[in-house]
């Protein structure tokens, strides 16, 4: 995988690791995206960069009625 494609994916975990660390509440992803996109992410992008880290077991997903909601997960380190 190329450098760049990891990059929203790298900054997510950074921002959620640096300013979330140890807290069990889970963040809605609309919230999510925007915060990426103040870095240049694009939606498509941060939504991919969402779903890739959930798959690795990175963030836990919660779903409640139509919105999703993220958190991190022991496997992150938090």
């Amino acid at each position: 995988m190329a450098a760049r494609a990891r990059g929203p994916q790298r900054l997510l975990m950074m921002l959620l690791g640096d300013y979330w660390f140890e807290r069990a509440e889970a963040l809605p992803a609309a919230a999510l995206v925007a915060l990426l996109g103040e870095f240049g992410v694009t939606e498509v992008g941060a939504r991919a960069a969402l779903n890739r880290q959930a798959r690795r077991g990175l963030l836990r997903v919660e779903k409640r009625g139509r919105r999703t909601y993220y958190a991190l997960t022991p496997l992150s380190g938090a």
